[in-house]
């Protein structure tokens, strides 16, 4: 007899832009990381990123050379 058991863990998808607020300009290869946690990723030379994990946390941190480390909700 065989049994198929199917687990899903919830998804999380989270992105957006990253961009200087004095400038406006786009932030290229910015760290963001999820607070917590060892999961994060690097924006693309558009300033844009996406983390996909199904790691759970309620903040994200950005973090460039130069720049004050940033934290949000």
């Amino acid at each position: 007899m065989f049994f198929a058991v199917q687990a899903s863990a919830q998804t999380t998808r989270i992105s957006g832009k990253i961009y200087d607020t004095q400038t406006n300009e786009p932030m290229p290869f910015v760290n963001i990381i999820l607070v917590g946690t060892k999961v994060g990723g690097i924006s693309d030379v558009d300033g844009n990123y996406t983390i996909v994990t199904e790691v759970r946390a309620d903040s994200i941190k950005a973090m460039y050379i130069g720049y004050q480390p940033t934290t949000l909700k």
